[in-house]
């Protein structure tokens, strides 16, 4: 029996504008899928994007493109 997606991300990118620069890009291309009941760590340096992609997740900040879908 094959559990259901809880938690998809498709392609998340988070850019952020600097004036009078490039917008510096904080996540780009993220690809995610957890299921109901699984448990995922996010790992990495500091400054990598661990925390820009939790506030997408929990709708504290909107991503500049791709999908999140979150079931119930």
């Amino acid at each position: 029996m094959g559990e259901k997606k809880f938690l998809y991300l498709e392609n998340i990118e988070k850019r952020f504008p600097i004036t009078g620069k490039e917008d510096y890009v904080a996540v780009t291309n993220v690809h995610l899928e957890i299921k109901e009941n699984e448990i995922v760590s996010i790992i990495g340096h500091s400054g990598c994007g661990k925390s820009t992609l939790l506030n997408m997740i929990a709708g504290l900040d909107r991503q500049t493109s791709g999908n999140i879908l979150l079931t119930g």
